[in-house]
Formats: C-alpha cells, sequence, structure tokens
C-alpha cells in the first residue's frame, strides 16, 4: 500500500502527484513554485481581508437573522397553537353545556309530553264510557217509547 500523501499547509509551494512519490529521481529535481499572482488575482494563500471577513460574517449574520426570524415565526405558532386550544377546551366546556342542557330539556318536554298523552287518553276512555252510556240510555229510551206506543 502506498503511504498517504500529505495534506499541503499555507504558503508551502504545490507539489504535482509526480513529486509526493517518493520513489522518483523527478521528484527530487523538480519543485514547482507558486504562480504569483496578478493585481487583478487575489493570492489563494494569503486571500484578502476585505473578502475573507465580510463574506462569512455576512453569511453568518444572514444566517442568524434567518434564525432569529424562523425562531419568531415558530414562537408565534406555538403561541397561536397555545391560544386555540385554550379556546378549543372552552368551546368544548360551553359545547358539554348546552348538550346537557338540551338533554334535561327533551327530558322535561317528554315527561311534559307523556302526562299530557296519559291525561288525553283517560279523557278519551272517559268520552268512550259516556258514550256507552249514553248509547244505553238511548237504547232504554227508545224501549220504553215503543212499548209506551205498543201498548
Amino acid at each position: 500500500m502506498a503511504p498517504r500523501p500529505k495534506t499541503q499547509k499555507m504558503g508551502e509551494p504545490k507539489q504535482t502527484l509526480l513529486q509526493k512519490s517518493p520513489n522518483t529521481d523527478i521528484a527530487k529535481r523538480v519543485k514547482k513554485e507558486p504562480k504569483q499572482p496578478t493585481s487583478k488575482q487575489t493570492p489563494t494563500a494569503y486571500p484578502s481581508t476585505d473578502r475573507a471577513n465580510k463574506s462569512p460574517r455576512l453569511s453568518r449574520l444572514e444566517e442568524k437573522n434567518s434564525l432569529i426570524s424562523l425562531n419568531n415565526r415558530l414562537a408565534a405558532i406555538i403561541e397561536r397553537n397555545h391560544q386555540l386550544e385554550l379556546e378549543n377546551s372552552q368551546l368544548t366546556i360551553q359545547i358539554e353545556t348546552a348538550e346537557e342542557a338540551l338533554k334535561v330539556t327533551k327530558n322535561t318536554i317528554k315527561v311534559s309530553i307523556e302526562k299530557q298523552n296519559q291525561e288525553i287518553k283517560k279523557q278519551l276512555l272517559d268520552a268512550k264510557n259516556q258514550m256507552a252510556e249514553i248509547a244505553v240510555n238511548a237504547d232504554n229510551s227508545k224501549n220504553a217509547l215503543d212499548d209506551a206506543n205498543g201498548k
């Protein structure tokens, strides 16, 4: 197994794969010097402090602001959820109270209707009995009239 190549440290000249191999004579003779940056380029080994510091700071600041915003949104959602749970429990209590009142009212009405139904049945029975008495009296009167006319 071949030895692992060393990672390049800042400021060290870049080496090719051929140069990293310890078994070649070329690796001993050839050393590649780092390119000198032109005036338009920034050196890779020594980045500009403005660009290097502002970009991560801006992204970190943006990330921080994003996290703050998301945290505030989450807090608002949790608060709204808490409010809705409280409102839900209050509405549940109101529904249970209304259902209980409705049940009591239904039972009261049911008892009242049953009472009226019993009274009406009794009146109907009394009316039938009176009709029967009247029919008997009418038959007796008719028989008496027939007896009086026939004699």
